[in-house]
């Protein structure tokens, strides 16, 4: 991963227009122990007997950029998201002030111990996508499923290199200077939050949305840290890059054997290719590529974006997907084939498949939940379309 990279990302996202709604004050909120007793804050959104535990990314901010707009990921199940050690509304722990990776992994076990939630079913957003990677390979068996969301280039040290020069490429050089003069500036500013607020009106639209309209039905809030946090935040985050540089990520994609989905936007900076290496490296990872899209696709492909998240995480079997096979185990990646078939229920129990389009005959709005009923039912008429890519073989395949 390009340190530079990510240190221009979380830059960026530090801060959010002045136009932007609050947060729902009907989120029920409050407070839990961390791995070292530190006071981690937060908010219940929904009220649904399921629960998704939502790990932000862009540390070194607090979760405030992405609770607010994750409502409709809500409807009939409890989006349970925190903010970060040291970030947001949570303590820092005394001595450990810029935790990295280990730390926010110890803290998300913390969450799940306190919260009784012997399997999580996981969001994680850029950043927050590493740390949920991390967690599922030290706790695979606390893991039921997890969406990886515009991660960061795990593997494949040229996805890196490629992404950083893609990112520096979307804004000139006299944009970079003025954005590095006023990072000094936060740290010394009075009230941080109107500098990123400077920064974020030009730059967010250019450098992570393909949909610059997109900026005005944003709800999150990229500066709801308090002040002392923004100051900060700077060296919270490059603590957490330099906790995941020359790691190698394999042996923990190894260990995580339930289902993984990954969407990531076309048009992100990170290539759409690392997002696809990333999922052949898990043994049971599929991905979406969602065109029109960047690093926020929630923002820019809502309808799309919403529609397979729920369908992942209710279990739903929806067909019409490119499978790709592993390049390590029967073909190079560019001699693939694509093989458009429906899957049996019993293979859809174990390696669930979906689409955000509708299945053959299916109305608007109705769910196909259905479709991985038992072992009796047929397999069920998929529409012949291909909006998603399976890049691993079921297990049972193998």
């Amino acid at each position: 991963m390009h340190p530079f990279f990510l240190s221009a990302v979380l830059l960026l996202v530090s801060c959010t227009p002045p136009q932007l709604q609050a947060p729902s004050s009907s989120a029920r909120e409050g407070y839990f122990p961390g791995a070292e007793g530190e006071s981690l804050y937060y908010q219940a959104i929904g009220g649904g007997p399921d629960t998704v535990v939502v790990v932000h990314g862009f540390q070194g901010n607090g979760s405030s950029y992405l609770a607010p707009d994750l409502q409709r990921l809500a409807d009939g199940r409890t989006l349970l998201v925190y903010d970060q050690r040291g970030e947001g509304r949570s303590d820092s722990v005394q001595g450990l002030e810029h935790p990295g990776l280990e730390e926010h992994v110890r803290d998300l076990e913390a969450l799940r111990r306190h919260f009784g939630l012997e399997r999580l079913r996981l969001f994680g957003h850029s950043g927050g996508a590493a740390i949920v990677v991390h967690y599922a390979g030290v706790h695979p068996q606390h893991v039921e499923r997890a969406l990886l969301v515009a991660p960061p280039p795990l593997v494949g040290a040229a996805y890196g290199e490629l992404t950083g020069q893609r990112f520096f490429a979307r804004l000139d050089s006299a944009t970079w200077a003025r954005m590095r003069a006023l990072e000094a500036r936060i740290a010394q500013a009075e009230d941080p939050a109107v500098v990123c607020r400077e920064i974020i009106a030009t730059t967010l639209p250019r450098a992570f949305l393909a949909d610059s309209t997109a900026l005005g039905r944003m709800r999150g809030d990229f500066c709801g840290a308090p002040p002392d946090r923004l100051r900060t935040r700077a060296a919270r985050r490059d603590a957490f890059l330099r906790s995941q540089q020359g790691r190698d990520w394999h042996p923990i994609l190894e260990r995580i054997r339930v289902p993984v989905l990954i969407i990531h936007g076309e048009q992100d900076a990170i290539p759409a290719e690392s997002a696809r290496e990333l999922a052949r490296a898990l043994p049971d990872g599929r991905v979406l590529i969602l065109p029109l899209a960047d690093h926020l696709p929630w923002l820019d492909q809502p309808i799309k974006f919403f529609s397979a998240a729920d369908a992942f995480f209710r279990g739903i079997c929806r067909g019409g997907h490119e499978r790709v096979n592993p390049p390590q185990r029967q073909r190079k990646a560019s001699q693939t084939a694509r093989e458009f078939k429906p899957h049996a229920p019993s293979v859809c129990r174990s390696a669930i498949e979906f689409s955000p389009l509708p299945l053959a005959g299916e109305g608007p709005g109705e769910r196909a939940a259905e479709a991985c009923a038992g072992p009796s039912r047929t397999a069920p008429t998929y529409a012949r379309q291909a909006p998603q890519e399976r890049v691993n073989p079921p297990l049972e395949k193998r």
